[in-house]
Formats: structure tokens, sequence, C-alpha cells
């Protein structure tokens, strides 16, 4: 009989495990033999109710045909009683002899053990065996290391059977002799133990995992292949293949217990061939892969103990032909199954004789085998046969499917053939990798033909890319990325001068990579390698410079199949793009432009993308991408502008196209998280480069409009009036304003982007709301449209807006009185023109605010005008001096100029603020309010600039304005404190109208700004100011302190403790005035100083602000029927002549409104 005969079947276990009386009733005889002795206990029991009772019945009906029955039966009828007192004894005497061996003698037994065991009754043969068992328990606990030790009784097969019946019955009827755990080491070291132990894990199966667990929990730490190991894996093994369901459980305990990884191999193998196997490459790649670094360093350490080692030299030959059965080890049945399943991946692969899903199964599992091989490799070290690297190239080379997972097929093999270059290791596998590798770029159009989306070319040109570039660390980042494996750069040369020099040529590449096909719908949902990763990688490395290939079409291309989310490299493509056309390698003072690869995009096809011309996959998406393009070209070739003027000249495309574009909507529509990659790029050229559309102010109305969008949901979103019926409207606005507002409100209701089309037809409205009929609510809502507008559509409205509101001239009798629009280009050198606008605005807040925005628009666009101007025109390179001091001179001149049209507005602005003669003459509630309100948004809009250049400040009012206005001023304009640094400098000017006006202006501030920086400057006023009324002839004198002696009752009332300064000053000026009316100088003067004071006149003292402004005939008038000189609306003098009478009295209100006392008495007490 064979031992293997003995084993217990995956029937019987089931059968015993779940109990089932039919899957019992069921087995064959041999299959129940082994599980003999817990029926025969089963039957022995007493009947607890009438079914288990039947159940017994049927058992006893199956037995009665096994003739061993009888046998196991006695054995159960032996009183164990005496059998364990004897064992207990004999455990004892082992304790007490230690290492010392019984003899046959002392064990009662005179004759050999298997002729005593033969000879013997039941109750003999227990003794014998739990003898044997006791002697081998004692032994292992005196010596803990594994040996296997010889037992003449457990080697014989003829007893196999009698005494498994014994170990069963024995466990069963003594389980506290020896427990399984230890029944388990004992049996692991006897001949034929680990198939005892089968039989009897069967008969208990409610201990399988204990046992299992155990023998695991024993075995060796170290991979080492000796005995122990190789038996406890066979025991396992023979466990689990009674129990498959428990074979997962037991490699995954082997993984977490770091023991046994060559039980772990061998139950992931499977036991039914290739085509069955289990999930050997997934769960090892998985460990390769995924694990933590003990984990791998407890596969590499198996890995190479495994290499190198053999079984112990201290085995018997008779062990070693005993564990023969055992076949190989762990890693040669690996090797050997690895094998296996790339042969048979490579004959479907060959043939393709199977359907396409088991074809696709059978690639998939391919791509896993080479994904692991390239694992073992990196992680453990692993060292390939020959057989196997022949093998694993053939996979690799192997021809796939036209599918999308053929196409990972072949960027794992290209990938798999990087990280293992030992594969070229002879000259027939080198012609091999060369010829599969030159058919790729042939076969790569095809799979994009036919799979639809980017084939593996993406991957094959981006390692040829980076080899030529002699750049390793993309090539492991792109191997790590496809294999999840980490490469040494080191290990790459080999592979590099195979690409480099056998199979691609850098112009070869360049060229391919212009022929593989634009990624579609190319968003950054596409993962993996795409033809944008080549084409950036060759433009970085300039090889489309350097041969002269060209790339723009393919560029523009691509950019037209761009969707969302925008992919992260187009950022990067479109800067490496227009960096490779301005700063092009190679190209000196006397060297010709290269073509195609240098040259920009064309503007006829930028113009069709915004036009419509051209279809793209996404149209806004397009737009904001040759948007980035424009900016990002404009801002380097500004950049460069210096370097580029006396080397070459690049097309710099027209003021037109960037007009056509819609910046400011596309940049609102850029905010979205879908354009997150190119917002902060987007954000920062406009901002530079076009300040105007990122106004603070604006952008602070934007986000309070978005936030009222909220509240809108639901309410009308698409078109709801016709242009037509706005216009035919506001034609009957007098006489019938509810429907207009009605319009007006449906229009606020819409969405910036909606409100596009009625563009024309709100900016025709506006001349038609500046009546003085016109109710408020009608010019307050239309503002608030043409705002929501201004989010949007600035550029075009902004120049509507001015062509609209330009003052018309009265009669119109020829054809060439008939005024031109402007073009931006016409109001961007030249902002003031819209000021010239239709004076009724200026007393229509909400349409004046409108007016403010567009001046304040076009302000920041001049800036930016003469700053391009400026860049875009760099003077030739000569002496470095020279050149230093002119553009310095250059950057003077621009920021006179900006600084002169900024002063200018604002002089405008402040004349606005003044009434008219009509204003004057009939003065009302109502027009006071509204000149209020204009006021307010006047100030408002000095302040802002003066925060933004403080020197605007000092400025204006060195210039001078109207001393009325001060009041507003100092009211309205918060940063007007700026003005208190610079008093002492304009008290100090040559014009004593400056000094007039110096006074004055710190008389308000110290009102509104009572700080010690204010008392300070008083203080030295009033020095300077009683120093003028010694120094001053009389007409001047005169001239000066009548205006200027109501600025000292603010004084006083700002600084109190300035009083006794102001009062003596008020003395002596009393003094002074007197004198001269009673002809009696305080002091010997000239004669001629004594002129009547109404007779004199000096015009020295007019000041800037009071003269005709001067034309300039180098101003550019593009069209000769516009009038650009601007006449201020009034002419005030701050100084007019006054006569000593209207000194004295001045004085004598300035002192009671101070004193509250007369000032002749005050004299008169003096003069006591």
């Amino acid at each position: 009989m064979e031992c293997e005969d003995l084993l217990p079947t995956e029937d019987t276990f089931i059968a015993l495990q779940s109990g089932s009386i039919k899957r019992i009733l069921n087995l064959s005889n041999g299959k129940i033999r082994p599980i003999l002795p817990s029926l025969v206990q089963l039957i022995s029991k007493p009947a607890e109710n009438v079914e288990f009772e039947c159940f017994q019945k049927e058992v006893i009906k199956k037995l009665s045909q096994i003739d061993d029955v009888n046998t196991v039966s006695k054995l159960f009828k032996i009183d164990f009683g005496i059998v364990h007192e004897d064992a207990i004894k004999e455990q004892h005497l082992h304790k007490k002899l230690g290492s010392i061996e019984m003899s046959n003698d002392l064990l009662g037994e005179s004759k050999g053990i298997l002729l005593e065991f033969e000879e013997s009754d039941e109750i003999k043969r227990i003794r014998l065996v739990l003898s044997e068992i006791l002697r081998v328990s004692a032994q292992i606990q005196e010596n803990a290391s594994f040996k296997l030790f010889d037992s003449e009784l457990f080697e014989c097969v003829t007893y196999l059977e009698d005494i498994s019946d014994i170990i069963c019955v024995s466990y069963a009827e003594l389980p506290s002799l020896l427990t399984l755990p230890e029944l388990a080491e004992v049996l692991l070291r006897l001949r034929f133990g680990p198939e005892l132990l089968c039989i009897l894990v069967v008969n208990n199966p409610h201990s399988f995992d204990i046992v299992c667990s155990s023998i695991l929990s024993h075995a060796s730490s170290t991979e080492d292949l000796n005995i122990q190991t190789q038996i406890r894996i066979k025991t396992l093994k023979m466990l689990c293949h009674i129990n498959p369901q428990y074979r997962k459980i037991m490699r995954a305990e082997c993984v977490s217990t770091r023991k046994l990884i060559g039980l772990a191999i061998e139950l992931s193998i499977g036991e039914n061939g290739v085509e069955n196997s289990s999930d050997l490459v997934p769960f090892f790649t998985g460990l390769l892969l995924a694990s933590d670094q003990e984990t791998k360093d407890w596969l590499a350490e198996y890995i190479k103990v495994a290499q190198k080692s053999k079984i112990g030299s201290n085995e018997t030959e008779d062990r070693k032909n005993h564990l023969e059965h055992t076949k190989e080890n762990g890693l040669s049945m690996l090797k050997y199954q690895l094998i296996e399943e790339m042969e048979g991946v490579i004959n479907v692969l060959i043939h393709k004789d199977c359907d396409d899903s088991k074809l696709s199964l059978k690639i998939l599992h391919g791509i896993a085998i080479m994904r692991f091989y390239c694992a073992l490799k990196t992680v453990t070290g692993f060292k390939f046969s020959i057989e196997e690297s022949e093998v694993l190239l053939e996979l690799i080379t192997c021809k796939p499917s036209i599918t999308a997972v053929g196409v990972r097929f072949v960027v794992v093999g290209l990938c798999t053939l990087v990280a293992c270059a030992f594969l070229i290791s002879s000259p027939e596998r080198e012609d091999k990798i060369v010829a599969w590798l030159s058919s790729l770029p042939k076969q790569s159009s095809l799979f994009d033909d036919k799979v639809g989306e980017s084939s593996y070319g993406e991957t094959l040109l981006l390692i040829a890319i980076h080899f030529h570039n002699n750049t390793f660390e993309p090539v492991v980042d792109l191997i790590c990325e496809t294999l999840g494996i980490k490469l040494r750069p080191s290990s790459l040369t080999r592979v590099k001068i195979l690409f480099t020099q056998q199979v691609f040529s850098e112009k070869v590449v360049a060229e391919h990579a212009l022929t593989v096909a634009i990624t579609k719908d190319l968003s950054a949902n596409i993962k993996g390698f795409l033809p944008v990763h080549c084409v950036l990688q060759l433009m970085k490395s300039k090889v489309f410079t350097k041969h002269s290939i060209p790339v723009k079409d393919w560029l523009f291309n691509q950019l037209c199949c761009c969707t969302t989310p925008v992919h992260p490299l187009m950022l990067p493509l479109i800067e490496t793009f227009v960096h490779s056309i301005i700063n092009t390698v190679g190209v000196g003072k006397s060297s010709k432009r290269q073509t195609n690869s240098l040259e920009e995009f064309d503007e006829e096809k930028i113009l069709g993308v915004f036009s419509g011309f051209y279809k793209c996959v996404d149209i806004t998406t397009t737009q904001i991408l040759l948007m980035l393009y424009c900016l990002i070209y404009q801002d380097s070739l500004l950049g460069n502008m210096k370097t580029l003027v006396n080397s070459r000249t690049l097309k710099t495309y027209s003021a037109s196209l960037y007009s056509t574009i819609p910046m400011k909507q596309l940049l609102l529509k850029a905010c979205s998280a879908s354009y997150s990659t190119l917002y902060a790029s987007l954000l920062g050229l406009m901002t530079t480069h076009y300040p105007h559309f990122n106004l603070a102010e604006d952008m602070l109305e934007a986000e309070e409009i978005a936030e009222l969008q909220v509240f809108n949901h639901g309410l009308p979103k698409k078109m709801i009036v016709s242009s037509e019926e706005i216009k035919k409207a506001f034609v009957t606005l007098n006489d019938c304003p509810q429907n207009v507002l009605r319009l007006l409100f449906y229009l606020e209701m819409l969405k910036p982007d909606d409100l596009i089309p009625y563009l024309d037809v709100i900016v025709e409205a506006l001349p038609l709301v500046l009546n003085v009929e016109t109710p408020r609510k009608v010019q307050m809502v239309l503002a608030g449209v043409w705002k929501k507008l201004n989010i949007v559509a600035p550029r075009m409205l902004w120049l509507k807006t001015v062509n609209a509101l330009h003052k018309k001239p009265d009669h119109i009798r020829y054809e060439w009185q008939k005024i031109v629009p402007f073009t931006d280009e016409e109001i961007k050198k030249d902002p003031l023109i819209v000021l010239r606008c239709d004076e009724k605005v200026y007393r229509v807040p909400p349409i004046f605010d409108i007016l403010l925005k567009t001046l304040n628009g076009y302000l920041a666009a001049s800036r930016s005008l003469l700053n391009h101007h400026v860049l875009s025109n760099p003077l030739p390179t000569t002496a470095m001096p020279v050149s230093i001091a002119a553009d310095v001179e250059r950057e003077e001149l621009k920021s006179a100029l900006i600084t002169a049209q900024e002063s200018a507005a604002i002089q405008i602005l402040l004349e606005v603020c003044l009434p008219s003669e009509f204003e004057e003459k009939t003065l009302t509630y109502s027009s006071q309010s509204t000149l209020r309100e204009i006021r307010c948004r006047v100030c408002r809009f000095i302040h802002q600039s003066f925060i933004s250049t403080p020197l605007m400040a000092k400025l204006i009012h060195f210039q001078g304005y109207p001393p009325s206005l001060l009041e507003v001023l100092c009211t309205g304009v918060p940063s007007m404190h700026i003005c208190i640094e610079f008093i002492p400098e304009l008290l100090n000017q040559a014009h004593l109208e400056k000094q007039l006006f110096a006074v004055q202006l710190i008389s308000y501030l110290a009102i509104h700004y009572p700080i010690p920086k204010s008392y300070s400057m008083c203080k030295y006023t009033l020095q300077r100011v009683s120093d003028l009324l010694m120094a001053l002839p009389v007409s001047k004198r005169n001239q000066f302190f009548v205006p200027a002696l109501s600025c000292f009752t603010r004084i006083c009332k700002a600084f109190p403790p300035l009083r006794n300064e102001v009062v003596k000053l008020l003395l002596s000026i009393g003094k002074i005035a007197a004198s001269q009316l009673s002809k009696m100088p305080l002091t010997v003067v000239n004669k001629s100083a004594n002129i009547l004071d109404e007779n004199y006149t000096d015009l020295d003292f007019e000041m800037d602000i009071d003269r005709e402004p001067i034309r300039d005939n180098n101003v550019n008038n593009t069209n000769p029927n516009r009038s650009i000189d601007y006449k201020l609306p009034s002419n005030h003098h701050f100084m007019k002549a006054c006569s000593s009478q209207e000194l004295a009295d001045e004085t004598e209100r300035v002192f009671e409104s101070i004193m509250k006392t007369n000032l002749e008495e005050k004299l008169a007490l003096y003069d006591t």
C-alpha cells in the first residue's frame, strides 16, 4: 500500500466539517476509511433525539460495508484510564532520564518493535504508538532544534492505517496527554508523519486552522531551504490540498509572519496547469510594488538564498531521496510556471486562434508578467536564466492585436526592455530588438487610426528624446510611472546607445513626432504620455530649431482640439514654443532667420478662430489658449526687444488683433476650475500689459454684481426683448418712462455675457437720458446695466460710450462738418478726448460716473500704450553710458507725459466742480444736490489718483486751482493729508499767488487733520506770513492779506495755542492798514510805494491756471475736423487788487471772530 492512498480527500474533509449526512453517505468506502475513527465514535454515542438516531443507523449501515470498522471499534472499548496512567509514568521517566534513551527491555519490549506491534493486542499497540510519540516529544523538549527521528514503527507503510487509527482514537480519548500543536510537532519529525497528521486533522476539522498556524509559527524565520522548511512546506501543502479554501488564508499568514515564502509561491501556482493557474503574478507583483520595505527585504532574501543555496550538507542521502518527490524548491517552480505562462501568451499572440475577449485577457496577462519580472529584477535582484531571457524577449517583441490593450502591451514592453538592459546580451538578440524598435513607428499610425486614441508612439518618442539629451532622470520617471519600479540611471547606458545610434537619430525623432496624430479632445482627464509630451520635450531640447522642422501647424491644430479641463502641459507647451521663436539658438547678427520652425502662428488663423471661421472642439478653450499665446508672445517680445533690435526683426501682431480678442470676457471664463492651470498666468500678463482691464474698482464691482446675480436665480436668462423694442421705448422716454424701466429691469437681471447683444442700444441710449426731464431711476438703472456690460466687454463699451457722449455741433450744414468717430488708438493717445463730451453729462451723476470709469480706463490704457511704445522701440545699443542715459531720458519723458495727461484730467474735473453762472444765479435744492454728487465722484477719482501716484497731489497743488474748491477737496479726498509735507516748499515759491494758495491750503488741512505735523506747518506759515507783512509793498500786501486773513480763523480754530501769535500778527496788520489810511507810515519807505492802491496792478501775479492753454503744434491731429483744444470753463483770478480800507475791514472782522473784541479798542489799549 502506498502512503498516498492513506491521504484524505477534499470531499472527505468537507463532508465531516459540514456534518452533512448526505455528503457523508455519498462518500466511497475508500474516502470514508481515513475518518473511520470519528464515525465510529459518532455512532457509539447515545442518541439525543430521533433525528440523530436515524443518522446513526444510516452511518452504521454505511460502515457495515467496511471491514476495518471492527478493528476501530475494539480500540474504543479499551480502558484508556490505564493507558493514560502508563503514559504519564513514561513521561516522568523521560524527564528523569533526559537525553538518555530507554532500552527496549526497560519499556517491556523484548522483541523488535515491529514484531511486538504485530503480535500484540489493541491495548499493547496503543502503548507502543504512544511510547514512540512520547519519546520524540521528550527529545523535542530537551533539544528544540529540528531534526528527524528514526522510528521503525512509523517507517513501516504496512501498519500506517493501524497507527493512524490509534493516534486518532488516542487523541479523542486522551486529549489532555498532548495538545494537537504538540502532537503536530512530533509527527513532523517522523517518517510519514505529515500523512498521519493530515488524517488526524481531518478527524478533528475544527482544529484545522490551529494546526496550520502552529506549524507556520514554529517555522524558521530565515529562508534557508533546510529539511525543516521542506517538511513544513510539504505538510501545509497537504493540508491545503484537503481544504483548498484555506489556500489564500495560509498564503496571507505566510506574508504577515514573513515565513515560508516558498509555500506562498507553491500555493499561488495552482494545480491545474497554466490555463487554470491562480493569481501568482498579480499577488507577488502587489507584494513587490505595494508592500512595505520589510516585506520586500524578506522576498529579496529568499530569492538570494534560493538562487545559490542547496539543502544542507548535514542531511543524509536517504533524506534527500525522501524529499525528491517534493520536486524543485519554490523559486524553481516559480520560474517554470512563469515560462509556461509566457509561452502560453506568446502562442496565443502568434496564432490569434481565439475570440477577442480571450485574446485581450491573454494580452493583459502578458503585461502583468512583464511588470512582475521588472519588479522581481529591481526589488529582489532576481537573476534571469538564459531560457527566461529568451522567452521574455520573445514576449516583448510579440505583435499584439490593434486595440487599446495592445497599445498598453507595447508600452509596457518598451519600458521592460529599458528596465532589463541585460536582455541585449548577444548580437542575435540585439538585431531582433533593433528590428522590433524600427517597426514600431511604422505601426504607430495604424494603432492611432483603429484605436482612436494616442498609441505607444509617445512613449517611444519620449524615451528616444531623453536619451538624445542625455537626461536619464525623465526616463527613470517614465519607467516608474509605467511599471511602478525605480531604476538607477547608470543602468540605462547600454539601452541609450541602442536607441540613439542604431534606431532613432535626432532628426528622425523630430520628424516622426509631427507625424503622430494630435490628441482629440485633449484634456486633463486623459492620462499617460501623449504627443504633447514629445513635442514639448523636443522644443525644450531645440531639436525643431536645429533641424528646421516646422511645428506651428501641428501645435495650432492641437490647440484647436483642446477641451476642459485644460491639460497641465498646455501652459509650458505654449511658453516653450514662444521661447523657441524669440530666443533662437544660433541666430546671430548676420544670420538669416530660420524658416518654419521659428515662425509664429499666422495672424489670419488666430483671427479666424475668434471670428468663428475655424471649427474647434471647444471654441472657448481654444480662444483662451490662443489669447494666452498672444500675451506670452507680446510679453516675451517686449522683454527681449533690446537684444533683438540689432540682430533681426520679428513679426509683431497688429493692434487690431489684440483689440479683436475679448480679453476680459475670456479672463472671466478662465476663472473656473477647468482653467486653473492657466488663470494665474493670464491674470499676470493682463495686469502687466493691459492693466485697464483689471482695475481694482471694476473687479470689486464685478464681485458685487456676481453676488447679486445669485439672487436672480430662476429669472429670465435668455434674450427676452429685442434691440429694436428697446430703441422704440427710448424714443418715447419722456412720455412713457415706465416702459423703458420695465425693459431696463429685464436687462439688469440678465448675466453680463447675455447683455453683449444689447451693447449698442445701451450706449445709444446714454445721450437720450441727459435731459433734466429724464427720471433719475431710468438714469440709475441704465448706468447699472452699463456697469454689468463693463465686466465682460470694456474695450468696445468705452469706445462706443466716448463717441456717443461726444459733443456734437449744433448745426451741420456741410459734409466736412460731420464728426468722424474716434478710434480706440486715438483715445489711448489722448485720453482727454473722453472729457470732450456734452456738458449735460457733468450734471447727471449716474452718467458722469460712467464717464469717470471710461476716463480711468483710458488713462490706464494710455500708460500701457506708452510703456509698450518705449519697450517696442528701443534705442540701438551704442556706448553703454550713452545708452543708459538715453534710456533714462526716455523714461523721464514718458513719465512726464503720463503725469501731464492725468493732471490735466484732474484740473478739468476740478473745474467741473465749480458752479456755472446759471447755477449761481438760480440756486435750487436740486442743483445743489446734483453738484454735491458730482463733487463726491470727482473727489473719489482724485483720491484714487493720489493714492496710486502720491506725486500727483504735489503737482496738482503746485499748478493750483480755485481756492473755493479747497474745502471740497479737504473734505472729500481722504488722502489730502499728504499735502502737509510740501507746504514749506509751496510757501517758498516765487509767485505770490502760490504762497497765498499754500496759506489757504494749510488752513483747511489744519481743520481736517489737527495733528502735530499740521501744527508745525501752521506755526511755520504764520512766521512766513509775518515776514511777508514787512517785505511786501502796499498793493501786493493788500492783495495777499485780504484773502489770507480768513485763514487765520481756521488756524486758530484748529490750534488754539496759536491764537496769541495770530493776534499779534493781526495787530501788526491793523496798524499798517490804519497807518496807510492816515498816510502816516510807520517806517520810512520810498515815495513810489505810496501810490494809491486802486491804481496799482501787477501782471506777474497771475498763475498758470489763469492763462489760456497754449496749443502744441507737435500734437498729431489725426482728424482736422476735430477741435483738440480744451478751454477752461472759467477764468478765476486768485489775487485781485484791494485797497487798504478793505484790508482794515477784513482784519477787523477776523479779529472780532477770534477775540470777540473790537480791534480799535484793542489798539487803543495797546497804545496806552
